[in-house]
């Protein structure tokens, strides 16, 4: 993939990550990216790194809901054992948030080279390229105050699916915080 970012600059690679929980999975995470680093070329080379984005996070797989922990259960669907047509399926929304902010925050003290990344006890040869790669947070953004804490976070970018899924297009009209209330 580096090769061909070194062929083709336009190209934009991102990866969109699991969560992650502990100190040593973000360093491990941050050093598979250093080896796609580069020296960049030219007078004034500034190093660079393959990847422009990193969405954190994805779902947490092997979560299992019943059908009387949804907020309705249709009574057509009442006798049905799970809660979706399949035992397991990934934990999303609201539930994954603050994880989710744990690792926005996680890794762009990494990337920044932060002091606080290093006060945290993480211990990564930080390169200039990885400074330059953003994140894109998502996880149970459904409200203006969860993008505000994407934000404080260290998302560069804020996604929406679950809200966008329930709302439409008007979902993010509520994230700007022109519809209030209507996230329930």
């Amino acid at each position: 993939m580096a090769n061909h970012f070194q062929s083709d600059p336009s190209l934009t690679l991102g990866i969109k990550l699991p969560p992650y929980f502990y100190a040593a999975q973000f360093e491990e995470v941050v050093q598979g990216l250093l080896e796609f680093s580069h020296p960049g070329s030219g007078d004034a080379a500034v190093a660079q790194n393959a990847f422009a984005f990193l969405t954190c996070t994805n779902t947490l797989g092997s979560s299992l809901m019943f059908p009387e922990q949804t907020r309705s259960v249709p009574s057509s669907e009442a006798q049905r054992s799970y809660a979706l047509s399949t035992p397991l399926g990934g934990l999303a929304g609201e539930a994954i948030h603050s994880l989710s902010l744990g690792n926005v925050y996680s890794f762009a003290q990494l990337l920044s080279g932060s002091e606080r990344a290093e006060q945290s006890g993480i211990a990564v040869p930080l390169s200039t390229s990885l400074k330059s790669i953003k994140i894109i947070g998502v996880g149970g953004v459904t409200t203006p105050d969860a993008v505000d804490r994407m934000r404080r976070a260290g998302a560069s970018v804020v996604g929406c699916a679950t809200l966008l899924g329930k709302e439409g297009v008007c979902a993010f009209e509520i994230l700007s915080g022109s519809i209030e209330g209507r996230t329930r």
